[in-house]
């Protein structure tokens, strides 16, 4: 018997099954989802890190910074988020979405992470763009894991 069998034979009725006659169904969207937001919620929270920084990362002596680094800086991220456009689409239908919002949760952390041990104006445009490459991956994830189930 499939999905499409009403009855207990297998004859061929061809009733589908709804969502909601699948024991489970419920619990195991209602996890989905929060995840989904979960995910994309300590995305957003990781984009926005310099703007609120920025004017201390100027004020300090050590790091040596002007507002017009800070420009090229702030800069980055779009330019680098806007680039990894082109090559999520392909990478969503190649990798499972549940290792890409894991997986791109931990990048940018380690992004996040090494951009706040930095000092020098290279490493911290380095950091920055690979955070802003790392952060396409929940809407790649958001899209194809409740479109797919989570099943891709």
């Amino acid at each position: 018997a499939n999905a499409f069998d009403s009855s207990s034979d297998g004859k061929a009725d061809k009733v589908p099954v709804l969502a909601g006659d699948v024991p489970g169904f419920s619990l195991r969207r209602t996890v989905i989802f929060a995840c989904v937001i979960g995910g994309y919620s300590c995305y957003y929270l990781t984009r926005k890190g310099l703007e609120s920084v920025n004017a201390m990362m100027i004020a300090d002596p050590t790091l040596g910074m002007d507002i017009t680094q800070m420009g090229i800086l702030t800069s980055i991220f779009p330019i680098a988020y806007g680039i990894s456009k082109f090559v999520s689409g392909n990478l969503s239908d190649q990798f499972s979405p549940r290792l890409m919002l894991g997986g791109g949760l931990l990048m940018t952390g380690v992004a996040v992470t090494a951009f706040g041990m930095s000092s020098s104006l290279w490493m911290f445009a380095l950091f920055y763009a690979l955070n802003g490459m790392y952060f396409f991956n929940p809407l790649i994830s958001a899209r194809c894991g409740l479109s797919k189930g989570l099943n891709c």
